[in-house]
Protein backbone atom coordinates (compact mmCIF):
# COMPACT_ATOMS: atom_id res chain seq x y z
CA UNK A 1 0.00 0.00 0.00
CA UNK A 2 2.91 2.35 0.73
CA UNK A 3 4.22 1.83 -2.80
CA UNK A 4 0.82 2.71 -4.23
CA UNK A 5 0.66 5.81 -2.04
CA UNK A 6 4.08 6.97 -3.19
CA UNK A 7 3.08 6.41 -6.81
CA UNK A 8 -0.04 8.52 -6.32
CA UNK A 9 2.01 11.21 -4.59
CA UNK A 10 4.53 11.23 -7.46
CA UNK A 11 1.68 11.46 -9.98
CA UNK A 12 0.22 14.46 -8.13
CA UNK A 13 3.62 16.17 -8.09
CA UNK A 14 4.13 15.56 -11.81
CA UNK A 15 0.62 16.87 -12.47
CA UNK A 16 1.38 20.12 -10.63
CA UNK A 17 4.64 20.51 -12.54
CA UNK A 18 3.15 19.78 -15.95
CA UNK A 19 -0.03 21.85 -15.81
CA UNK A 20 1.69 25.30 -16.08
CA UNK A 21 3.00 24.29 -19.51
CA UNK A 22 -0.60 24.07 -20.68
CA UNK A 23 -1.32 27.62 -19.52
CA UNK A 24 1.32 29.64 -21.39
CA UNK A 25 -1.26 32.14 -22.59
CA UNK A 26 -4.05 34.04 -20.92
CA UNK A 27 -6.31 35.07 -23.82
CA UNK A 28 -8.76 37.92 -23.29
CA UNK A 29 -11.06 39.67 -25.75
CA UNK A 30 -9.77 43.11 -26.70
CA UNK A 31 -8.50 45.35 -29.47
CA UNK A 32 -5.43 47.22 -30.67
CA UNK A 33 -5.32 50.80 -31.92
CA UNK A 34 -2.99 51.27 -34.89
CA UNK A 35 -0.81 54.33 -35.39
CA UNK A 36 -3.29 55.42 -38.05
CA UNK A 37 -6.12 55.35 -35.49
CA UNK A 38 -7.83 52.17 -36.72
CA UNK A 39 -9.32 49.76 -34.19
CA UNK A 40 -8.79 46.03 -34.76
CA UNK A 41 -10.67 43.56 -32.59
CA UNK A 42 -9.41 40.14 -31.54
CA UNK A 43 -7.71 38.39 -28.62
CA UNK A 44 -4.96 39.74 -26.34
CA UNK A 45 -2.58 37.55 -24.34
CA UNK A 46 -3.06 39.28 -20.98
CA UNK A 47 0.00 38.72 -18.77
CA UNK A 48 1.70 40.47 -15.86
CA UNK A 49 2.05 44.26 -15.72
CA UNK A 50 5.79 44.08 -16.45
CA UNK A 51 5.27 41.87 -19.52
CA UNK A 52 2.28 43.89 -20.77
CA UNK A 53 4.44 47.02 -20.72
CA UNK A 54 7.03 45.51 -23.07
CA UNK A 55 4.89 43.84 -25.73
CA UNK A 56 1.34 43.06 -26.83
CA UNK A 57 0.60 39.59 -28.21
CA UNK A 58 -2.52 39.98 -30.35
CA UNK A 59 -4.57 37.52 -32.39
CA UNK A 60 -6.78 39.18 -34.95
CA UNK A 61 -10.30 37.84 -35.40
CA UNK A 62 -10.29 35.06 -37.99
CA UNK A 63 -6.54 34.41 -37.70
CA UNK A 64 -4.80 31.52 -35.93
CA UNK A 65 -1.46 33.06 -34.99
CA UNK A 66 -0.64 35.72 -32.39
CA UNK A 67 1.35 38.74 -33.56
CA UNK A 68 3.72 40.50 -31.19
CA UNK A 69 3.66 44.31 -31.13
CA UNK A 70 6.33 46.43 -29.49
CA UNK A 71 5.72 49.93 -28.06
CA UNK A 72 5.60 52.40 -30.94
CA UNK A 73 4.41 49.84 -33.47
CA UNK A 74 0.81 50.50 -32.37
CA UNK A 75 -0.78 53.40 -30.53
CA UNK A 76 -2.10 51.15 -27.78
CA UNK A 77 -4.30 48.20 -26.83
CA UNK A 78 -7.18 47.54 -24.48
CA UNK A 79 -9.26 44.70 -23.08
CA UNK A 80 -12.95 44.53 -24.01
CA UNK A 81 -15.78 45.92 -21.87
CA UNK A 82 -13.81 49.04 -20.85
CA UNK A 83 -11.00 46.92 -19.48
CA UNK A 84 -7.43 47.84 -18.72
CA UNK A 85 -5.86 50.20 -21.27
CA UNK A 86 -2.21 50.44 -22.43
CA UNK A 87 -0.84 53.22 -24.65
CA UNK A 88 2.55 53.90 -26.20
CA UNK A 89 4.38 56.58 -24.20
CA UNK A 90 7.97 57.73 -23.89
CA UNK A 91 8.52 58.29 -20.16
CA UNK A 92 11.45 58.82 -17.81
CA UNK A 93 12.32 55.68 -15.86
CA UNK A 94 14.58 57.13 -13.19
CA UNK A 95 17.11 58.95 -15.41
CA UNK A 96 16.47 57.05 -18.67
CA UNK A 97 13.83 57.81 -21.29
CA UNK A 98 12.01 54.64 -22.38
CA UNK A 99 9.22 53.99 -24.86
CA UNK A 100 6.80 51.55 -23.26
CA UNK A 101 3.18 50.50 -23.13
CA UNK A 102 2.07 52.54 -20.12
CA UNK A 103 -1.07 51.60 -18.23
CA UNK A 104 -3.54 54.45 -18.78
CA UNK A 105 -5.17 55.05 -15.42
CA UNK A 106 -6.84 58.44 -15.87
CA UNK A 107 -7.21 60.95 -18.70
CA UNK A 108 -8.05 64.51 -17.76
CA UNK A 109 -6.57 67.90 -16.97
CA UNK A 110 -4.03 65.93 -14.93
CA UNK A 111 -3.59 62.48 -16.49
CA UNK A 112 -2.09 59.46 -14.75
CA UNK A 113 -0.06 56.55 -16.15
CA UNK A 114 1.50 53.50 -14.54
CA UNK A 115 4.55 51.42 -15.51
CA UNK A 116 6.22 48.44 -13.80
CA UNK A 117 9.86 47.37 -14.04
CA UNK A 118 12.19 45.37 -11.77
CA UNK A 119 9.49 45.06 -9.06
CA UNK A 120 9.07 48.86 -8.92
CA UNK A 121 5.86 50.66 -9.83
CA UNK A 122 6.26 54.03 -11.54
CA UNK A 123 3.42 56.55 -11.72
CA UNK A 124 3.41 59.56 -14.01
CA UNK A 125 1.31 62.69 -13.56
CA UNK A 126 1.03 64.56 -16.89
CA UNK A 127 -0.57 68.02 -16.96
CA UNK A 128 -2.31 69.75 -19.86
CA UNK A 129 0.99 71.15 -21.17
CA UNK A 130 2.58 67.69 -21.29
CA UNK A 131 4.86 68.19 -18.29
CA UNK A 132 5.64 64.83 -16.66
CA UNK A 133 6.14 64.21 -12.92
CA UNK A 134 7.43 60.78 -11.85
CA UNK A 135 6.59 58.99 -8.60
CA UNK A 136 7.79 55.48 -7.82
CA UNK A 137 7.21 53.04 -4.99
CA UNK A 138 9.89 53.16 -2.32
CA UNK A 139 10.62 52.04 1.22
CA UNK A 140 12.08 53.74 4.27
CA UNK A 141 12.75 50.53 6.19
CA UNK A 142 15.97 50.63 8.17
CA UNK A 143 16.27 54.42 8.01
CA UNK A 144 16.22 56.84 10.91
CA UNK A 145 13.29 59.23 11.22
CA UNK A 146 15.27 62.08 9.68
CA UNK A 147 16.67 59.90 6.88
CA UNK A 148 13.18 58.56 6.11
CA UNK A 149 11.82 62.11 5.85
CA UNK A 150 14.60 63.14 3.47
CA UNK A 151 14.06 60.04 1.33
CA UNK A 152 10.32 60.71 1.13
CA UNK A 153 10.84 64.36 0.16
CA UNK A 154 13.27 63.36 -2.57
CA UNK A 155 11.00 60.65 -4.02
CA UNK A 156 7.87 62.84 -4.02
CA UNK A 157 9.48 66.12 -5.15
CA UNK A 158 8.26 66.04 -8.76
CA UNK A 159 4.71 65.10 -7.76
CA UNK A 160 4.61 67.85 -5.12
CA UNK A 161 5.51 70.36 -7.81
CA UNK A 162 2.81 69.03 -10.17
CA UNK A 163 0.12 69.12 -7.44
CA UNK A 164 1.24 72.29 -5.66
CA UNK A 165 -2.03 74.11 -6.35
CA UNK A 166 -3.95 71.67 -4.16
CA UNK A 167 -3.13 71.45 -0.46
CA UNK A 168 -5.40 68.41 -0.03
CA UNK A 169 -3.65 66.57 -2.89
CA UNK A 170 -0.16 67.22 -1.50
CA UNK A 171 -1.31 66.17 1.99
CA UNK A 172 -2.71 62.92 0.60
CA UNK A 173 0.49 62.33 -1.34
CA UNK A 174 2.58 62.76 1.83
CA UNK A 175 0.36 60.74 4.16
CA UNK A 176 -0.60 57.84 1.91
CA UNK A 177 1.45 54.97 0.56
CA UNK A 178 2.36 55.18 -3.12
CA UNK A 179 0.00 52.68 -4.79
CA UNK A 180 -2.30 52.49 -7.80
CA UNK A 181 -5.42 53.10 -5.73
CA UNK A 182 -4.00 56.07 -3.82
CA UNK A 183 -2.42 57.74 -6.87
CA UNK A 184 -5.70 57.40 -8.78
CA UNK A 185 -7.59 58.96 -5.90
CA UNK A 186 -5.15 61.88 -5.68
CA UNK A 187 -5.24 62.57 -9.42
CA UNK A 188 -9.04 62.29 -9.56
CA UNK A 189 -9.55 64.66 -6.62
CA UNK A 190 -7.09 67.14 -8.13
CA UNK A 191 -9.04 67.14 -11.40
CA UNK A 192 -12.34 67.61 -9.58
CA UNK A 193 -10.90 70.61 -7.74
CA UNK A 194 -8.99 72.43 -10.48
CA UNK A 195 -10.19 71.32 -13.89
CA UNK A 196 -12.14 74.07 -15.63
CA UNK A 197 -14.10 71.82 -18.01
CA UNK A 198 -17.39 70.35 -16.78
CA UNK A 199 -16.34 66.84 -17.83
CA UNK A 200 -12.62 66.95 -17.26
CA UNK A 201 -12.10 63.21 -16.70
CA UNK A 202 -12.67 61.45 -20.03
CA UNK A 203 -11.22 58.07 -19.05
CA UNK A 204 -10.63 56.35 -15.72
CA UNK A 205 -9.22 52.90 -15.21
CA UNK A 206 -11.34 50.14 -13.70
CA UNK A 207 -9.73 48.73 -10.54
CA UNK A 208 -11.62 45.45 -10.87
CA UNK A 209 -10.54 44.96 -14.49
CA UNK A 210 -6.91 45.55 -13.54
CA UNK A 211 -6.95 43.47 -10.40
CA UNK A 212 -3.95 41.16 -10.04
CA UNK A 213 -5.26 39.16 -7.09
CA UNK A 214 -8.65 38.32 -5.64
CA UNK A 215 -10.07 35.93 -3.08
CA UNK A 216 -13.48 34.24 -3.02
CA UNK A 217 -15.19 32.30 -0.26
CA UNK A 218 -15.80 28.56 -0.54
CA UNK A 219 -18.36 26.58 1.45
CA UNK A 220 -19.38 23.00 0.87
CA UNK A 221 -20.35 19.57 2.10
CA UNK A 222 -18.84 16.19 1.39
CA UNK A 223 -19.65 12.55 1.87
CA UNK A 224 -16.56 10.38 2.12
CA UNK A 225 -15.77 6.69 2.10
CA UNK A 226 -13.17 6.37 4.88
CA UNK A 227 -10.93 3.41 5.59
CA UNK A 228 -8.55 3.01 8.52
CA UNK A 229 -5.69 0.57 8.89
CA UNK A 230 -3.49 -1.52 6.61
CA UNK A 231 -4.75 -4.52 4.65
CA UNK A 232 -1.39 -6.25 5.15
CA UNK A 233 -1.86 -6.37 8.93
CA UNK A 234 -3.95 -8.77 10.96
CA UNK A 235 -6.39 -5.98 11.67
CA UNK A 236 -8.01 -5.50 8.32
CA UNK A 237 -8.84 -2.02 7.09
CA UNK A 238 -12.24 -0.84 8.29
CA UNK A 239 -14.46 1.19 5.96
CA UNK A 240 -17.40 3.49 6.51
CA UNK A 241 -19.13 6.51 4.94
CA UNK A 242 -18.84 9.78 6.89
CA UNK A 243 -20.01 13.39 6.40
CA UNK A 244 -17.55 16.24 5.88
CA UNK A 245 -17.91 20.02 6.35
CA UNK A 246 -15.76 22.33 4.19
CA UNK A 247 -15.05 26.07 4.53
CA UNK A 248 -12.27 28.01 2.85
CA UNK A 249 -11.19 30.40 0.13
CA UNK A 250 -10.14 30.32 -3.52
CA UNK A 251 -7.49 32.74 -4.77
CA UNK A 252 -7.30 34.04 -8.32
CA UNK A 253 -4.38 35.72 -10.11
CA UNK A 254 -5.90 36.55 -13.51
CA UNK A 255 -2.82 38.28 -14.86
CA UNK A 256 -0.68 35.21 -14.30
CA UNK A 257 -3.18 32.67 -15.63
CA UNK A 258 -6.88 32.36 -16.24
CA UNK A 259 -6.66 28.57 -15.80
CA UNK A 260 -5.07 28.32 -12.36
CA UNK A 261 -6.61 29.15 -9.01
CA UNK A 262 -5.27 28.35 -5.56
CA UNK A 263 -7.24 27.26 -2.52
CA UNK A 264 -7.08 26.76 1.21
CA UNK A 265 -9.91 24.67 2.64
CA UNK A 266 -10.58 23.82 6.29
CA UNK A 267 -12.48 20.58 6.82
CA UNK A 268 -14.07 18.60 9.63
CA UNK A 269 -14.58 14.87 9.13
CA UNK A 270 -16.31 12.79 11.80
CA UNK A 271 -17.52 9.22 11.85
CA UNK A 272 -17.33 5.68 13.18
CA UNK A 273 -15.81 2.65 11.51
CA UNK A 274 -16.02 -0.87 12.83
CA UNK A 275 -15.19 -4.44 11.98
CA UNK A 276 -13.95 -7.79 13.28
CA UNK A 277 -10.28 -8.71 13.50
CA UNK A 278 -8.12 -11.63 14.61
CA UNK A 279 -4.57 -11.76 15.93
CA UNK A 280 -2.19 -14.27 17.56
CA UNK A 281 -2.40 -14.49 21.37
CA UNK A 282 -1.12 -16.46 24.33
CA UNK A 283 -3.40 -17.92 27.05
CA UNK A 284 -2.50 -19.66 30.34
CA UNK A 285 -4.28 -22.45 32.20
CA UNK A 286 -5.60 -21.60 35.66
CA UNK A 287 -3.66 -24.32 37.54
CA UNK A 288 -0.10 -24.54 36.22
CA UNK A 289 -0.08 -21.26 34.22
CA UNK A 290 1.11 -23.18 31.21
CA UNK A 291 1.17 -20.98 28.05
CA UNK A 292 -0.79 -22.05 24.98
CA UNK A 293 -0.79 -20.46 21.51
CA UNK A 294 -4.22 -19.15 20.58
CA UNK A 295 -6.05 -17.02 18.04
CA UNK A 296 -7.94 -14.05 19.45
CA UNK A 297 -10.91 -12.53 17.59
CA UNK A 298 -12.87 -9.42 18.55
CA UNK A 299 -15.05 -6.65 17.24
CA UNK A 300 -13.40 -3.22 17.09
CA UNK A 301 -15.22 0.11 16.88
CA UNK A 302 -13.27 3.29 16.06
CA UNK A 303 -14.84 6.72 16.56
CA UNK A 304 -12.76 9.50 15.01
CA UNK A 305 -12.73 13.27 14.49
CA UNK A 306 -10.38 14.78 11.94
CA UNK A 307 -9.58 18.48 11.42
CA UNK A 308 -7.78 19.19 8.16
CA UNK A 309 -6.39 22.05 6.08
CA UNK A 310 -5.93 21.49 2.37
CA UNK A 311 -3.56 23.77 0.45
CA UNK A 312 -3.61 23.20 -3.28
CA UNK A 313 -4.04 24.30 -6.86
CA UNK A 314 -6.99 23.90 -9.23
CA UNK A 315 -6.60 23.82 -13.00
CA UNK A 316 -9.72 24.79 -14.93
CA UNK A 317 -9.65 23.52 -18.51
CA UNK A 318 -12.35 25.83 -19.94
CA UNK A 319 -12.63 28.80 -17.56
CA UNK A 320 -14.58 30.94 -20.03
CA UNK A 321 -17.29 28.30 -20.48
CA UNK A 322 -20.37 27.77 -18.35
CA UNK A 323 -19.18 24.25 -17.47
CA UNK A 324 -15.45 23.62 -17.09
CA UNK A 325 -13.67 20.38 -16.08
CA UNK A 326 -11.20 20.90 -13.21
CA UNK A 327 -8.18 18.99 -11.90
CA UNK A 328 -6.92 19.48 -8.34
CA UNK A 329 -3.79 18.57 -6.38
CA UNK A 330 -2.34 19.70 -3.08
CA UNK A 331 -1.09 19.01 0.43
CA UNK A 332 -3.28 18.04 3.37
CA UNK A 333 -2.40 18.83 6.99
CA UNK A 334 -4.53 17.57 9.85
CA UNK A 335 -5.07 16.72 13.49
CA UNK A 336 -7.01 13.60 14.42
CA UNK A 337 -8.44 12.11 17.58
CA UNK A 338 -9.82 8.60 17.92
CA UNK A 339 -11.27 6.16 20.44
CA UNK A 340 -10.89 2.39 19.85
CA UNK A 341 -13.30 0.07 21.68
CA UNK A 342 -13.07 -3.72 21.41
CA UNK A 343 -15.72 -6.26 22.47
CA UNK A 344 -16.94 -9.86 21.86
CA UNK A 345 -13.52 -11.37 22.53
CA UNK A 346 -13.08 -15.02 21.64
CA UNK A 347 -9.99 -17.25 21.93
CA UNK A 348 -9.44 -20.37 19.86
CA UNK A 349 -7.23 -22.84 21.78
CA UNK A 350 -6.58 -26.46 20.77
CA UNK A 351 -9.84 -26.76 18.86
CA UNK A 352 -11.91 -25.10 21.59
CA UNK A 353 -13.45 -21.61 21.62
CA UNK A 354 -13.38 -19.61 24.84
CA UNK A 355 -15.78 -16.66 24.88
CA UNK A 356 -15.19 -13.61 27.08
CA UNK A 357 -18.31 -11.42 26.62
CA UNK A 358 -17.42 -9.16 29.58
CA UNK A 359 -13.96 -8.25 28.29
CA UNK A 360 -13.72 -4.75 26.85
CA UNK A 361 -10.75 -2.55 25.96
CA UNK A 362 -10.81 1.16 25.24
CA UNK A 363 -7.86 3.15 23.87
CA UNK A 364 -7.70 6.84 22.96
CA UNK A 365 -5.31 8.14 20.31
CA UNK A 366 -4.45 11.50 18.75
CA UNK A 367 -1.80 12.97 16.52
CA UNK A 368 -0.79 15.25 13.68
CA UNK A 369 -1.08 14.08 10.08
CA UNK A 370 0.21 15.15 6.71
CA UNK A 371 -0.60 13.81 3.30
CA UNK A 372 -1.62 14.65 -0.25
CA UNK A 373 -4.88 14.98 -2.12
CA UNK A 374 -5.91 14.85 -5.77
CA UNK A 375 -9.29 15.38 -7.38
CA UNK A 376 -11.35 15.61 -10.55
CA UNK A 377 -14.56 17.52 -11.05
CA UNK A 378 -16.34 20.38 -12.79
CA UNK A 379 -17.20 24.03 -12.22
CA UNK A 380 -20.65 25.30 -13.19
CA UNK A 381 -20.90 29.08 -13.56
CA UNK A 382 -24.05 30.56 -12.00
CA UNK A 383 -23.97 34.32 -12.38
CA UNK A 384 -20.75 35.55 -10.78
CA UNK A 385 -20.54 32.50 -8.54
CA UNK A 386 -19.53 28.91 -9.21
CA UNK A 387 -20.89 25.55 -8.15
CA UNK A 388 -18.06 23.01 -7.89
CA UNK A 389 -18.60 19.25 -7.71
CA UNK A 390 -15.57 16.98 -7.48
CA UNK A 391 -14.36 13.56 -6.43
CA UNK A 392 -11.39 13.94 -4.08
CA UNK A 393 -8.90 11.35 -2.82
CA UNK A 394 -6.79 11.94 0.29
CA UNK A 395 -3.94 9.81 1.63
CA UNK A 396 -2.45 10.49 5.08
CA UNK A 397 0.95 9.97 6.64
CA UNK A 398 1.47 10.37 10.40
CA UNK A 399 3.86 13.00 11.79
CA UNK A 400 3.40 11.79 15.37
CA UNK A 401 3.20 8.02 15.83
CA UNK A 402 -0.41 6.94 15.94
CA UNK A 403 -2.55 4.12 14.65
CA UNK A 404 -5.22 6.32 13.08
CA UNK A 405 -4.29 6.93 9.45
CA UNK A 406 -7.55 7.55 7.59
CA UNK A 407 -7.62 7.51 3.81
CA UNK A 408 -10.72 8.72 2.08
CA UNK A 409 -12.35 9.14 -1.28
CA UNK A 410 -15.45 11.23 -1.43
CA UNK A 411 -17.84 13.44 -3.33
CA UNK A 412 -17.74 17.15 -2.49
CA UNK A 413 -20.12 19.90 -3.56
CA UNK A 414 -19.17 23.49 -2.84
CA UNK A 415 -20.26 27.04 -3.61
CA UNK A 416 -17.63 29.64 -4.59
CA UNK A 417 -18.85 33.22 -4.25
Amino acid sequence: MKKNAMRLFAAAALLCAALPAAAQTNPKAGYVITNEGDTIHGTIDYLSSAKNAQACSFQRQGEEQFRRYRPGEIRGYRLADNGIFYVTRTLPVDSTQKTVFAEYMLQGGMSLYRYEEDFHEYFYLVDGDGKVAQVRTFTTDGLSKEEAKERKQRELAQAFDALKLSESATNDLWNRKVSARNMLRIARNYNDEYCEDEECITFQYDEKAARTFSARLYAGLGFSHVWIGDDTQARKAKRQFAPKLLVGAEYEMPRLSRNFTYHSIFSILAGTVQGDFSEPATVYDNIYHTPFNATATAHEKTSFLNFGVQLGVTYSMLPEKKVSPVVQAGLDLGYATAKYTTSNWKYGVMGRTIEMPDKRESIRDKGMQTGFCIGLGADIAIGRSKLRADVNYRHSFSIIDMNLLPDEIGLRVGWIF
